[in-house]
C-alpha cells in the first residue's frame, strides 16, 4: 500500500491517520494507543511545536509528513505530544536529512567536544552513528538500538 499524506490532522479538515502513538514508559500509566496506519512510519515523537518543525522541514524536502496524535499519561502532567509520520518509502530519505541537518550542526561546532570527538572516531572506522542521538552501533530491526530511530 502506498500510503498518501496531504495534510496534518491538525488542520480544518484534514483526514485523521488514525495513530495515536504509545505513551512514553516515563510520564505515567500509559494511555491506549493505535497501530500506525499501514504504509507510514513514526520517525520521532515530540512536543507539538518540535514536530511541526519537522514536518515542515521535511515538506521543504519533498516528503510527505504528517502528525499524528500521541495521548498522554493518565496524570496528565506530560504535556502535549506529537508524532511525526512519513511513508515507509520515504525513510531513507529521512535518514538523510537527519544526516545532514547533524552533520551541518557539527561542522558549526554544536554539542560536546567529548561527543564530537567519539563520533569522529566511529565514522573514521567505519561505524554507523545515530544521526538523532549519537548512538555508535548497528540499527536493530532498522532502529537506532538506543532512541528507537528509523533508520531504514
Amino acid at each position: 500500500m502506498n500510503a498518501r499524506i496531504a495534510t496534518d490532522p491538525y488542520s480544518p479538515g484534514a483526514p485523521d491517520t488514525g495513530y495515536t502513538a504509545p505513551t512514553a514508559k516515563s510520564c505515567g500509566p500509559p494511555a491506549p494507543a493505535t497501530a500506525v496506519p499501514e504504509g507510514l512510519a513514526v520517525i520521532a515523537e515530540a512536543d507539538l511545536i518540535e514536530a511541526s518543525r519537522l514536518v515542515a522541514q521535511l515538506r521543504e524536502a519533498g516528503i510527505e509528513a504528517a502528525l499524528g496524535g500521541k495521548e498522554c499519561c493518565a496524570s496528565g502532567g506530560c504535556g502535549p505530544k506529537a508524532a511525526v509520520l512519513v511513508p515507509v518509502e520515504a525513510i531513507p530519505r529521512v535518514r538523510s536529512i537527519f544526516e545532514e541537518t547533524w552533520r551541518s550542526s557539527v561542522a558549526k561546532g554544536a554539542g560536546d567536544p567529548a561527543v564530537l570527538a567519539r563520533i569522529a572516531a566511529a565514522e573514521a572506522e567505519g561505524l554507523p552513528v545515530c544521526p538523532a542521538c549519537s548512538y555508535v552501533g548497528e540499527p536493530v530491526d532498522g532502529e537506532c538500538a538506543d532512541c528507537g530511530l528509523a533508520l531504514g
